[in-house]
């Protein structure tokens, strides 16, 4: 007989089982991140290594509407850092990313991610690192990464229905540089 508020070792046992049987599996989605900074000499001053990011729930609705609806995702992506300490939510959209974008580097663009073929379920930017001559001396907060829209490579743009797939503040805080400095960006996305 079971006393009422005490699960006996039958009882635990049946709800291990009926957990494992349901089978539920995730898709997970995410990315690490390397930002590098070196001086206008050319020196490392210095490195956020293995940065976690969180993605947006309109990079998970665009996604999930590509697969399921026809819908589109962007087919290139762009590297947006910021420079105001923000944790981000994932409810941040392209249209209102919540963080301040930066565009004080010398590129006329935003910086694109260029991947190379999926393998393992993942890509990385490895071979093909993203860098950004710096032009004023600030802190930066972390990096996003943007696409879609009408104008995806216009620096700090936010109209033209573009996707903020992620954002990644670094774990430290914000990281000063100086004009004539290069920040480089290397992006893993991977699912699992």
């Amino acid at each position: 007989m079971k006393t009422k508020g005490v699960i006996g070792i039958s009882d635990r046992a049946v709800a291990e089982y009926l957990h494992g049987k349901r089978g539920l599996s995730y898709l997970k989605i995410g990315s690490l991140w390397t930002v590098e900074y070196f001086n206008p000499d050319g020196v490392k001053e210095w490195e956020v290594r293995d940065n976690p990011n969180t993605v947006t729930v309109e990079a998970k609705n665009a996604l999930l509407d590509t697969i399921f609806n026809s819908g589109s995702f962007p087919t290139a992506w762009y590297f947006e850092p910021f420079k105001n300490d923000y944790t981000p939510d994932g409810d941040e959209t392209y249209a209102v990313p919540e963080y301040t974008p930066t565009n004080e580097y010398d590129e006329s663009t935003r910086r694109e991610y260029l991947p190379a073929a999926a393998s393992s379920g993942s890509v990385t930017n490895s071979g093909a690192k993203a860098e950004m001559a710096m032009n004023a001396s600030i802190t930066v907060y972390g990096i996003s990464l943007v696409g879609g829209g009408s104008a995806a490579t216009t620096k700090n743009d936010t109209a033209g229905g573009g996707v903020l797939f992620c954002i990644s503040p670094f774990s430290g805080g914000g990281q000063a540089v100086s004009s004539g400095g290069t920040l480089r960006v290397t992006t893993v996305v991977s699912m699992s």
